[in-house]
């Protein structure tokens, strides 16, 4: 969130609004940086302790002993990765002082930080063993491959001296970013154990539960997709999801509910619905959001609805990544019934209908569109339909500042990729799904991003055609209804692959690949905790939030939003701190 996509309900939103409320004492800063210096702390036991002990005493042979040692630089890399995202410059702590209790921390500078952490991230490339020799969930050399080319794409995608100056960047590091994600899909191609799934929906599918608690390994499912690089894995069992302070009871993951709107408040819902999920409504896409789904960016935005330009004609992963339709699940008589209130949800301009039930049990309740159309003709237009409608606009859109926040809030497609119906009741929010870290999908737009800014154009349209074409509709597929009522699309025989592909005019410039690349990462990664740092490392942070986002946040985002505060938790423990301008960020203090 804070984003041009995504942002956060209010009184939850110090990230979203960019206001008074990100400061140093923020509970959700503090908690990245205190679970980041955590992993840190024992990543680095790692690496001081095994190197003295007897390896041939615990470890049969040395491929075991470095995959041990390799999971320490990994670990120790991807924190402090996430560290230098938020934050910038921050403490490099990579070495203990057993015994003793350091509290002299120095800030280094963001650029030492990268290089610590590509560095690191190298170290685990020679260490660790491929992904087919561990158990699924293991750190593997591909994982590594994959992170390593992520770092380096921060690098490439700086455009000012200062950023470049300030990450030290190097004019390899488009090709560096390239060549470690192409060891991946090399290892993949090769192999045939890491695949793209051939349904994008499939990504995401939770038809089946976790593993069997004493399986030895976890069954070939969809929770261990051959498109998955790294996961952090669940299981249904939440005393065995790790410990928290704060959940004694077992960690949840509960990211079913942060995508969830309040869709129990359709007129006859009847409460919640284990299949829709159990919402705490943290996280709201923008309007904005399903226009990068919809439209090429040779086009002009919502004036392409239904026409060639139309991405939704060919492209399946709007509708399969958000549900656009809900059922009623309530009782016959808890049923809305028409009435002639023009101000109300139930207004219906026809008189013979008015007292009549609108639907009934099982019926559709809810649908959203993603045509713009105002709320006065919903209204107006409400007898065309026995379900409700609601247009994007109303929902997820500066437009839409009319309607009020709690319906702002409220109602939005559910994201389907995080719905979990293997929790233990409607009203719990404990999952059991696997957290997904690292995906094929996403390394060869790695791969093709990095090609793009080496200039090598040829090769990056390769890469993301593949990720593209399956993202078409394909022969028999069933596609919604809105593909050939809204969107122009063709039946349900015709595949869409060919009007998929991109061509070297869509990227051959700095700026149509910056543009593209942020839109079509969006397309494939929506909602995978991605966005805020697209736009950050591509410098659009500013831009795109102050035309899109449709909160305050909009408003009040200033340039030293590009990095969050350090913690003041921190600061006052530091034994010998230094000026505020040392140890602080610009803009906080």
């Amino acid at each position: 969130f804070g984003t041009d996509t995504w942002w956060r309900s209010p009184g939850e939103k110090p990230l979203d609004g960019y206001n008074a409320g990100l400061n140093p004492t923020e509970d959700e800063i503090n908690e990245v940086w205190w679970y980041c210096y955590q992993s840190i702390y024992p990543a680095n036991l790692i690496l001081y302790y095994l190197p003295k002990v007897d390896r041939k005493r615990i470890y049969k042979d040395d491929a075991n002993y470095n995959q041990a040692l390799g999971e320490g630089y990994f670990l120790r890399a991807f924190h402090y990765f996430r560290l230098v995202q938020n934050f910038g410059g921050v403490p490099i702590v990579n070495k203990i002082n057993p015994g003793d209790l350091n509290t002299d921390f120095k800030r280094s500078p963001a650029s030492a930080v990268y290089q610590q952490i590509i560095s690191d991230f190298k170290q685990a490339v020679t260490l660790l063993k491929d992904f087919n020799q561990l158990e699924y969930g293991k750190i593997s050399r591909q994982a590594a491959q994959h992170f390593l080319s992520k770092v380096y794409l921060n690098r490439a995608s700086a455009v000012s001296a200062e950023q470049k100056s300030f990450r030290g960047s190097k004019s390899s590091d488009a090709d560096s970013t390239a060549y470690y994600a192409q060891q991946v899909i090399d290892y993949a191609e090769s192999t045939g154990v890491l695949a793209l799934e051939k349904d994008y929906a499939n990504v995401y599918n939770v038809k089946l539960a976790n593993q069997e608690l004493n399986a030895p390994k976890v069954a070939e499912t969809d929770q261990a997709s051959k498109e998955r690089i790294f996961i952090v894995q669940y299981t249904k069992n939440t005393a065995l999801n790790g410990y928290s302070f704060d959940l004694p009871f077992g960690v949840e993951n509960a990211q079913s509910a942060w995508f969830a709107s309040e869709y129990e408040r359709i007129p006859g819902m009847g409460g919640r619905q284990l299949e829709y999920g159990r919402s705490w409504n943290k996280v709201s896409p923008t309007a904005h959001l399903f226009d990068i789904f919809g439209y090429r960016t040779t086009g002009t935005g919502p004036a392409d609805l239904g026409t060639e330009n139309d991405n939704n004609r060919y492209d399946s992963r709007m509708y399969k990544s958000f549900r656009f339709a809900f059922k009623a699940w309530g009782s016959s008589s808890s049923m809305p019934k028409w009435d002639n209130n023009q101000s109300g949800w139930n207004y219906n301009p026809n008189p013979a209908l008015v007292g009549k039930t609108r639907y009934t049990t099982g019926d559709t309740a809810m649908v959203f569109t993603v045509q713009r159309i105002p709320s006065s003709q919903l209204k107006a237009d409400a007898y065309k339909t026995k379900y409700y409608i609601k247009s994007l606009t109303q929902t997820a859109s500066k437009e839409g500042a009319a309607e009020s926040i709690s319906d702002l809030r409220a109602f939005f497609p559910n994201m389907w990729k995080y719905m979990d119906p293997n929790r233990i009741s409607f009203n719990d929010t404990k999952g059991s799904r696997d957290v997904v870290l690292a995906r094929l999908g996403e390394t060869y737009l790695l791969a093709a991003e990095g090609y793009a800014r080496a200039g090598n154009y040829a090769k990056a349209v390769q890469y993301v055609n593949v990720v593209r074409k399956r993202a078409a509709y394909h022969d028999g597929e069933q596609k919604p209804y809105q593909v050939w009522k809204i969107h122009g699309g063709a039946n349900n025989t015709v595949n869409t692959e060919k009007e998929m592909e991109i061509t070297t005019n869509d990227i051959n410039s700095t700026e149509k690949l910056v543009n593209f690349f942020l839109d079509e990462r969006e397309r494939e990664l929506a909602g995978e905790f991605q966005r805020w740092n697209d736009l950050n490392r591509c410098e659009k942070l500013l831009e795109r939030t102050k035309a899109y986002n449709i909160g305050t946040g909009a408003d009040l985002i200033q340039p030293f939003h590009i990095l969050r505060p350090i913690p003041q938790d921190h600061i006052d423990r530091l034994a010998n701190a230094g000026p505020v301008s040392e140890e602080q960020n610009p803009g906080y203090y």
